[in-house]
C-alpha cells in the first residue's frame, strides 16, 4: 500500500486564465489614457528646466550687479557679500598669500592672472557646470518624451542629471566648513588637472603634471595629507576626516539615502550597455517599434523622479551657499513631481478607483 501523499491539484482554466490577462492589459490602457501624455509631461519638465535656468540667471546677473560687474565682462557666478561661498574664497585667499610668497611656482595655476587660482572659486564655477548640466540633461529628457522614439537615451540623461546634482551638493553642503570645502574642490581639481594629462601625449602632458605637482604642493602647505595614488592614470588624493566614500555613486547616496546608489546602479547599466540587473525595461520583452508611447513614457518617468529630487537638493544648497534667492523653485519642483508622479503610474490606484475599476 502506497504511502505517499496525494496532491488534489484544482485543473486550470486555460480560457479564464486568457481572459483575465487580456482584461488587466484593457485595465492598464485605459488607466494609462487617464495619465498626463507624453507631450504634457515634456511640458512640464521643460518650463521647470526654463524657470531654474532664468532663476540663476538672475541671481548671476544681479550679482554681478551687487560688485559692480557688468553681467557681460564675465559669466563667473558671483557669491553675495557675507555669504558661506564668500566666507571660504576669503579663507583661501589668506593660505594662497603665504604659498605664493613661500614657494617658486612656474605654472599659471597660482598667478594672480589667473581668476580661478582659488580652489574654492573653482569649484564655484563647478557648481554653475554642475546646475547647468543638469538644467541641459532635463530639456533632452522633454525631448525624448516629446518624441516618444526612445527609451534608454533619456534614462542616461536621467543619470547625467543625479551625477550634476550629486556633485553640486557635494561642493556647496552647508556642513561642511571652509577647510572641509577646500578639501573637496581641490580634490576635485586634482582629478581635474590629472584627466587632462591623460587625455595628451607624454609631451604634451607635461604643462598639466607639473601643474598637478604645484596643486599637491598647496595642498601639503595647507596641511593636509595628500596621499598619491595606486594607479598612474587616477590623482593624488586628500583623504575624507571619517573616511567616506566620495565616489559620485556614493555621493548620490547621500542625497538619496536607501535608493541612491540602487538607481545610479541601474542608470549605469543602460548607460554602458550592461545586462540590467535592477529593473526590466519595455525593450527587454518587446521589439523597440512595438511598444506603447505610455510605457516608455511610464518608464523614463518614473527614472526622472529621483532625479528631479535630486535636482531640489541642489538648487537649494547652491543658492543659500551663494547667498542667492531659490525664487522657490524647490516648491516648483514638488509640484511638477507630483504631476510626473501620475504619469510614472505612481497613481494609478486612485486613477482606477475614479474609473470603478477593482484594485490590483
Amino acid at each position: 500500500m502506497s504511502t505517499e501523499p496525494e496532491f488534489n491539484e484544482p485543473e486550470l482554466d486555460i480560457e479564464a486564465l486568457f481572459e483575465q490577462l487580456q482584461r488587466g492589459g484593457r485595465e492598464r490602457e485605459l488607466v494609462a489614457s487617464k495619465r498626463p501624455t507624453s507631450s504634457e509631461l515634456a511640458d512640464a519638465l521643460r518650463q521647470l528646466a526654463d524657470l531654474i535656468y532664468s532663476g540663476f540667471d538672475f541671481e548671476r546677473v544681479n550679482a554681478c550687479a551687487a560688485k559692480g560687474i557688468g553681467p557681460r565682462d564675465t559669466y563667473s557666478w558671483q557669491p553675495r557679500a557675507g555669504s558661506r561661498a564668500e566666507q571660504d574664497v576669503t579663507f583661501v585667499d589668506d593660505l594662497l598669500g603665504t604659498f605664493v610668497a613661500d614657494h617658486d611656482l612656474v605654472t599659471l595655476e597660482f598667478a594672480e592672472t589667473n581668476p580661478f587660482r582659488n580652489s574654492i572659486v573653482w569649484g564655484i564655477g563647478l557648481l554653475a557646470q554642475a546646475v547647468q548640466t543638469a538644467v541641459d540633461h532635463m530639456h533632452g529628457i522633454a525631448d525624448s518624451l516629446e518624441s516618444g522614439q526612445t527609451i534608454r537615451a533619456p534614462l542616461t540623461m536621467s543619470r547625467t542629471v543625479l551625477e550634476a546634482a550629486a556633485t553640486g551638493c557635494f561642493i556647496s553642503d552647508a556642513t561642511a566648513d571652509s577647510r572641509e570645502r577646500l578639501r573637496r574642490t581641490h580634490n576635485l581639481r586634482m582629478e581635474d588637472m590629472k584627466e587632462g594629462a591623460n587625455h595628451r601625449s607624454d609631451d604634451e602632458s607635461e604643462d598639466y603634471l607639473t601643474g598637478l605637482e604645484e596643486l599637491v604642493a598647496f595642498a601639503s602647505a595647507s596641511g593636509f595629507e595628500v596621499r598619491q595614488p595606486r594607479l598612474s592614470h587616477l590623482a593624488p588624493t586628500v583623504p575624507a576626516p571619517e573616511g567616506e566614500r566620495e565616489a559620485v555613486r556614493y555621493l548620490v547616496e547621500r542625497i538619496l539615502p536607501g535608493v541612491g546608489l540602487s538607481t545610479y546602479r541601474t542608470l549605469s547599466t543602460v548607460a554602458h550597455c550592461r545586462p540590467n540587473v535592477g529593473d526590466v525595461l519595455p525593450d527587454d520583452y518587446s521589439l523597440p517599434h512595438e511598444i506603447d508611447v505610455w510605457r516608455k513614457a511610464e518608464k523614463i518617468a518614473s527614472y526622472a523622479i529621483p532625479a528631479l529630487i535630486a535636482v531640489r537638493e541642489m538648487t537649494e544648497r547652491v543658492t543659500a551657499y551663494l547667498g542667492w534667492d531659490d525664487h522657490e523653485i524647490g516648491t516648483t519642483i514638488y509640484e511638477v513631481l507630483d504631476f510626473i508622479s501620475v504619469g510614472a503610474g505612481w497613481k494609478d490606484a486612485q486613477i482606477r478607483e475614479h474609473l470603478g475599476l477593482p484594485p490590483t
